[in-house]
């Protein structure tokens, strides 16, 4: 299912697209561009098996952009239980954390691949995120890139924020869990 960034916050609080979300993937498409930060409600959270898909602009001239998976809609008040920040100008990081509700920040966690961020100022990009069981998985152009173990009870997170030197195209939640085959007797895929 695909809706336009200002028809979905229009709608964001509509019972029919809640029931949308839970039966098959939803894709956000934004119109023109949206410029950050974006605000995107998950009312049903972000369970191990789902997938976020983000494509988007780094701003030409940018210094950073970043991701976070909140347990509210309050960026500056939500404990954060996912946080990345995509630094261009610290010599190509990105740098993985997350936030508590006593206002600090856990140990840092610096992922550096190849000698070099593979997004770069004035670059069109796609970040997927899973989540597993244990860990979050980050891809950069459909290559792995780097995981997260969890520190914050996934099943809390309710809001995915983004903001910083970029410009957002596309966001796509999708069931990425692996679907159940029908047997045949003695157990065999048919």
């Amino acid at each position: 299912m695909e809706v336009e960034l200002s028809n979905f916050r229009k709608s964001q609080n509509n019972s029919d697209l809640e029931k949308n979300e839970k039966e098959e993937d939803v894709s956000v498409r934004m119109s023109d561009r949206e410029q950050t930060p974006v605000g995107w409600p998950m009312p049903n959270g972000f369970p191990p098996g789902y997938m976020i898909r983000i494509h988007g602009l780094a701003h030409r001239g940018g210094k950073r952009f970043e991701t976070n998976f909140a347990l509210g809609p309050e960026y500056q008040r939500s404990k954060i239980a996912f946080h990345s920040s995509f630094r261009f100008g610290e010599g190509g990081d990105l740098v993985n954390n997350s936030y508590d509700v006593d206002r600090r920040w856990e140990d840092e966690q610096r992922e550096q691949r190849w000698n070099r961020l593979p997004i770069s100022p004035g670059q069109y990009f796609e970040i997927l995120i899973l989540c597993e069981p244990t860990k979050f998985k980050v891809a950069i152009g459909g290559v792995h890139f780097c995981d997260f173990e969890h520190r914050v009870p996934f099943t809390n997170i309710k809001h995915l924020d983004i903001r910083g030197d970029v410009t957002v195209a596309l966001i796509s939640y999708e069931d990425n869990t692996p679907q159940q085959r029908p047997t045949i007797d003695h157990g065999y895929p048919i």
